[in-house]
Protein backbone atom coordinates (compact mmCIF):
# COMPACT_ATOMS: atom_id res chain seq x y z
CA UNK A 1 0.00 0.00 0.00
CA UNK A 2 1.08 3.38 -1.12
CA UNK A 3 -0.21 5.87 1.79
CA UNK A 4 1.23 6.40 4.57
CA UNK A 5 -1.99 7.61 6.84
CA UNK A 6 -5.94 7.35 6.57
CA UNK A 7 -8.09 10.04 7.48
CA UNK A 8 -11.78 8.91 8.73
CA UNK A 9 -14.94 10.68 8.82
CA UNK A 10 -17.06 9.53 11.77
CA UNK A 11 -20.77 9.67 10.85
CA UNK A 12 -21.61 7.19 7.96
CA UNK A 13 -17.98 5.72 8.23
CA UNK A 14 -16.85 4.62 11.35
CA UNK A 15 -21.16 4.21 12.29
CA UNK A 16 -23.89 3.96 10.88
CA UNK A 17 -25.77 6.88 12.17
CA UNK A 18 -26.75 8.93 9.37
CA UNK A 19 -30.10 7.31 9.05
CA UNK A 20 -30.83 8.74 12.25
CA UNK A 21 -29.74 12.56 11.96
CA UNK A 22 -31.51 12.22 8.31
CA UNK A 23 -34.67 11.04 10.24
CA UNK A 24 -34.28 13.71 13.50
CA UNK A 25 -33.77 16.37 10.64
CA UNK A 26 -36.84 15.88 8.77
CA UNK A 27 -39.00 15.31 11.31
CA UNK A 28 -37.38 18.64 13.07
CA UNK A 29 -38.45 20.19 9.90
CA UNK A 30 -41.99 18.86 9.77
CA UNK A 31 -42.76 20.31 13.58
CA UNK A 32 -41.52 24.21 11.97
CA UNK A 33 -44.10 23.01 9.25
CA UNK A 34 -41.24 22.29 6.13
CA UNK A 35 -41.23 19.71 4.00
CA UNK A 36 -38.10 18.50 3.34
CA UNK A 37 -36.77 16.04 0.07
CA UNK A 38 -34.15 13.58 0.87
CA UNK A 39 -31.73 15.77 -1.71
CA UNK A 40 -32.28 18.71 0.47
CA UNK A 41 -31.54 16.61 3.58
CA UNK A 42 -28.01 15.38 1.88
CA UNK A 43 -27.16 18.87 1.69
CA UNK A 44 -27.27 19.01 5.90
CA UNK A 45 -24.71 16.15 6.19
CA UNK A 46 -21.31 15.95 7.24
CA UNK A 47 -21.20 20.05 8.04
CA UNK A 48 -20.62 21.31 11.62
CA UNK A 49 -23.45 22.13 13.85
CA UNK A 50 -23.52 25.57 13.14
CA UNK A 51 -23.36 25.26 9.62
CA UNK A 52 -26.64 22.79 10.09
CA UNK A 53 -28.55 25.78 12.04
CA UNK A 54 -27.77 28.86 9.70
CA UNK A 55 -28.87 26.62 6.50
CA UNK A 56 -31.86 25.88 8.40
CA UNK A 57 -32.80 29.48 9.52
CA UNK A 58 -32.62 30.34 5.84
CA UNK A 59 -35.10 27.77 5.05
CA UNK A 60 -38.10 27.58 7.57
CA UNK A 61 -40.89 30.08 6.88
CA UNK A 62 -40.67 31.62 10.20
CA UNK A 63 -37.64 33.25 12.18
CA UNK A 64 -36.29 31.44 15.14
CA UNK A 65 -33.22 32.08 17.21
CA UNK A 66 -30.07 29.88 17.05
CA UNK A 67 -30.25 28.56 20.34
CA UNK A 68 -34.30 27.79 19.99
CA UNK A 69 -33.65 25.88 16.30
CA UNK A 70 -30.40 23.87 18.46
CA UNK A 71 -32.22 22.87 20.98
CA UNK A 72 -34.73 21.97 19.35
CA UNK A 73 -32.88 19.82 17.25
CA UNK A 74 -30.91 18.34 19.84
CA UNK A 75 -34.15 16.81 21.35
CA UNK A 76 -35.38 15.42 17.96
CA UNK A 77 -32.36 13.95 17.80
CA UNK A 78 -32.17 12.38 21.47
CA UNK A 79 -35.71 10.79 20.41
CA UNK A 80 -34.62 9.04 17.43
CA UNK A 81 -31.37 8.04 19.16
CA UNK A 82 -33.41 6.13 21.64
CA UNK A 83 -35.82 4.91 18.90
CA UNK A 84 -32.58 3.62 16.93
CA UNK A 85 -29.50 2.14 17.23
CA UNK A 86 -26.74 3.28 15.17
CA UNK A 87 -24.43 0.56 14.83
CA UNK A 88 -20.45 0.50 13.73
CA UNK A 89 -20.04 0.34 10.09
CA UNK A 90 -19.43 -3.94 9.09
CA UNK A 91 -15.31 -4.37 8.77
CA UNK A 92 -14.34 -0.62 10.38
CA UNK A 93 -12.99 -2.73 13.49
CA UNK A 94 -11.10 -4.77 11.50
CA UNK A 95 -9.99 -2.75 8.81
CA UNK A 96 -8.40 -0.17 11.57
CA UNK A 97 -6.70 -2.72 13.17
CA UNK A 98 -4.75 -3.88 10.13
CA UNK A 99 -3.63 -0.22 9.71
CA UNK A 100 -2.35 -0.03 12.70
CA UNK A 101 -0.49 -3.51 12.50
CA UNK A 102 0.63 -2.42 9.18
CA UNK A 103 2.12 0.79 11.02
CA UNK A 104 -0.37 3.17 8.90
CA UNK A 105 -0.92 6.47 10.90
CA UNK A 106 -4.61 7.13 11.17
CA UNK A 107 -7.00 10.31 11.96
CA UNK A 108 -10.04 11.33 12.76
CA UNK A 109 -11.62 14.24 10.72
CA UNK A 110 -15.19 15.55 11.55
CA UNK A 111 -17.56 17.78 12.17
CA UNK A 112 -18.85 16.39 15.54
CA UNK A 113 -17.32 17.60 19.43
CA UNK A 114 -14.40 15.57 20.33
CA UNK A 115 -15.73 14.52 23.78
CA UNK A 116 -19.47 13.60 21.90
CA UNK A 117 -17.43 11.70 19.01
CA UNK A 118 -15.22 9.93 21.09
CA UNK A 119 -17.80 8.72 23.64
CA UNK A 120 -19.79 7.51 20.81
CA UNK A 121 -17.07 5.06 19.33
CA UNK A 122 -16.50 3.68 22.80
CA UNK A 123 -20.27 3.55 23.20
CA UNK A 124 -20.90 1.00 20.17
CA UNK A 125 -18.19 -1.31 21.38
CA UNK A 126 -15.18 0.18 19.13
CA UNK A 127 -11.59 0.79 19.98
CA UNK A 128 -10.12 3.18 17.77
CA UNK A 129 -6.73 5.02 19.14
CA UNK A 130 -6.33 7.68 16.28
CA UNK A 131 -2.96 9.05 15.96
CA UNK A 132 -4.72 12.24 15.30
CA UNK A 133 -8.20 13.89 16.14
CA UNK A 134 -9.71 16.70 14.22
CA UNK A 135 -12.68 17.54 15.17
CA UNK A 136 -15.18 20.69 14.68
CA UNK A 137 -13.19 22.88 17.54
CA UNK A 138 -10.68 22.48 16.12
CA UNK A 139 -11.46 24.56 12.85
CA UNK A 140 -12.89 27.41 11.96
CA UNK A 141 -14.52 26.60 8.64
CA UNK A 142 -16.14 23.49 8.64
CA UNK A 143 -16.59 21.09 5.23
CA UNK A 144 -16.78 21.39 2.33
CA UNK A 145 -13.77 23.70 3.50
CA UNK A 146 -10.75 21.57 3.49
CA UNK A 147 -9.29 23.43 6.83
CA UNK A 148 -10.47 20.15 8.61
CA UNK A 149 -8.30 17.65 6.38
CA UNK A 150 -5.88 20.09 6.49
CA UNK A 151 -5.13 20.00 9.68
CA UNK A 152 -5.00 16.23 9.92
CA UNK A 153 -2.65 16.39 7.13
CA UNK A 154 -0.44 18.58 9.11
CA UNK A 155 -0.53 17.09 12.48
CA UNK A 156 -0.19 13.59 11.23
CA UNK A 157 2.99 14.88 9.62
CA UNK A 158 2.47 13.12 6.08
CA UNK A 159 2.89 14.61 3.00
CA UNK A 160 -0.36 14.93 1.25
CA UNK A 161 -0.05 12.42 -1.59
CA UNK A 162 0.84 9.52 0.87
CA UNK A 163 -2.68 10.13 2.41
CA UNK A 164 -6.10 8.60 1.67
CA UNK A 165 -9.48 9.73 2.90
CA UNK A 166 -12.51 7.89 3.73
CA UNK A 167 -15.68 10.07 3.41
CA UNK A 168 -19.68 9.19 2.88
CA UNK A 169 -21.01 12.63 2.37
CA UNK A 170 -20.82 15.23 -0.76
CA UNK A 171 -19.65 17.62 1.46
CA UNK A 172 -16.97 15.77 3.28
CA UNK A 173 -15.41 14.54 -0.37
CA UNK A 174 -15.43 17.93 -1.63
CA UNK A 175 -13.16 18.86 1.45
CA UNK A 176 -11.15 16.00 0.77
CA UNK A 177 -10.35 16.72 -2.53
CA UNK A 178 -10.39 20.68 -1.73
CA UNK A 179 -7.67 19.60 0.10
CA UNK A 180 -5.65 17.71 -2.59
CA UNK A 181 -5.82 14.26 -0.65
CA UNK A 182 -7.24 11.28 -2.35
CA UNK A 183 -10.52 10.81 -1.28
CA UNK A 184 -12.29 7.82 -1.71
CA UNK A 185 -16.37 7.89 -1.54
CA UNK A 186 -17.91 5.11 0.83
CA UNK A 187 -20.80 3.79 0.09
CA UNK A 188 -21.51 1.50 2.93
CA UNK A 189 -24.29 3.80 4.68
CA UNK A 190 -27.76 3.30 5.67
CA UNK A 191 -27.99 6.62 3.89
CA UNK A 192 -26.27 6.05 0.37
CA UNK A 193 -25.02 9.80 -0.64
CA UNK A 194 -23.69 10.92 -4.13
CA UNK A 195 -20.34 9.76 -3.86
CA UNK A 196 -19.72 10.47 -7.81
CA UNK A 197 -16.82 13.11 -6.78
CA UNK A 198 -14.76 11.01 -4.74
CA UNK A 199 -11.43 9.61 -6.83
CA UNK A 200 -12.64 6.42 -6.05
CA UNK A 201 -16.16 4.64 -4.80
CA UNK A 202 -16.30 1.64 -2.43
CA UNK A 203 -19.22 0.10 -0.77
CA UNK A 204 -17.23 -1.90 1.89
CA UNK A 205 -14.07 -2.04 3.99
CA UNK A 206 -13.49 -5.21 2.40
CA UNK A 207 -13.77 -3.73 -0.94
CA UNK A 208 -11.27 -1.15 0.29
CA UNK A 209 -9.06 -3.62 1.47
CA UNK A 210 -8.97 -5.53 -1.50
CA UNK A 211 -8.33 -2.65 -3.71
CA UNK A 212 -5.58 -1.14 -1.33
CA UNK A 213 -4.33 -4.86 -1.43
CA UNK A 214 -3.64 -4.81 2.12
Amino acid sequence: MKYEAVIFDFDGVIVDSEVIFTAALKQFFETLGFEADQPLLNQFTGIPVNATIRKIQHLVPDRYSEEELQNGLANMYRTCIANHYAKPMPGVQEFFDLLKEKGIRTALGTSRGKENVLSYIRDVGLEMPFDVVVTHEDVTKGKPDPETFLKAAEKLAVEKDRILIIEDSENGIRAGRAAGIFTVGFKGSSVVQNTAEADKEVSSYEELKNWLQL
